[in-house]
């Protein structure tokens, strides 16, 4: 065998090692130590709702249909769009919800780096100290952006003791239609299930897509009631709440699809 046929194909296994090895680092990161979720306990009939990349104008919207229904919600936050907006930060704790971790600047590695090779470094501490300093709460919970993986953005969700939340799939992204969205997130309502909806767009702040939200959480929350469920603080159903009872460990709480 040449040696240069010997190097291509040594090339190629390195590869298909990484590959292989981001994907099982996604679904849970060894250095997490089972600290992933991808739903929560199934003793019940609760589900869990979380906005993702806010806050934004739609924020307020939003935070006025969770109260007028009393229902509490989890909200992944960008650092700098905290920064931006901080009185509806401050509203989000305010008024009972968690705040959480979804990094500073919703930076995005190109491809193929952004799918294994390590993120922008500081993204998740960034995040940690501005919504703290505005929110007077420090985030417990992360979800990664975009699906974005790296060995240097676990660690750092490490040093800050964060647990990761991904959530249930297919996730209805903020460009699809409202009834689309709407129709995927209802056929997601089982026992345990985490929620998956947006009140701000990744790429476009100041896009209307979030408006999909908003039109359709009214129908959702009506949907979790009439099918029997409520929608408990995602720290309960996580077992995270002192007050709740003891949830499964983190280890045993697999993706869907990877077995029970």
């Amino acid at each position: 065998m040449s040696l240069k046929r010997a190097l291509g194909l040594a090339a190629l296994g390195v590869a298909a090692f990484e590959l292989v090895s981001a994907v099982v680092e996604w679904a849970r990161p060894v250095s997490l130590g089972g600290r992933v979720y991808w739903r929560g306990r199934r003793d019940e009939r609760a589900v869990a709702l979380t906005f993702d990349d806010g806050p934004t104008s739609y924020t307020e919207r939003v935070l006025d249909l969770l109260g007028e229904a009393g229902t509490p919600a989890t909200f992944f936050t960008i650092g700098e769009r905290v920064e931006r907006a901080p009185t509806t930060a401050r509203r989000i704790v305010a008024e009972g919800h968690e705040i959480a971790n979804h990094t500073y600047s919703l930076a995005l590695q190109p491809v193929p780096r952004r799918f294994y090779l390590p993120a922008a470094t500081g993204q998740v501490a960034r995040a940690q100290q501005a919504i703290t300093a505005i929110t007077g709460v420090r985030p417990r919970f992360f979800r990664t952006p975009a699906g974005q993986l790296g060995r240097n953005l676990w660690n750092e969700v490490r040093r800050h003791n964060l647990a990761v939340v991904h959530g249930a799939l297919p996730i209805a992204l903020p460009r699809w239609s409202a009834g689309l969205q709407e129709r995927i997130l209802t056929r997601q309502i089982a026992p345990g299930a985490i929620l998956i909806l947006h009140d701000g767009l990744d790429s476009d702040p100041g896009s209307r897509a979030p408006e999909a939200t908003i039109s359709l959480l009214p129908a959702l929350l009506a949907a979790i009631r009439e099918r029997g469920y409520r929608v408990a603080p995602l720290g309960t159903l996580l077992g995270h709440d002192r007050t709740a009872p003891e949830g499964l460990p983190a280890s045993t709480v697999r993706p869907p699809g990877m077995g029970r």
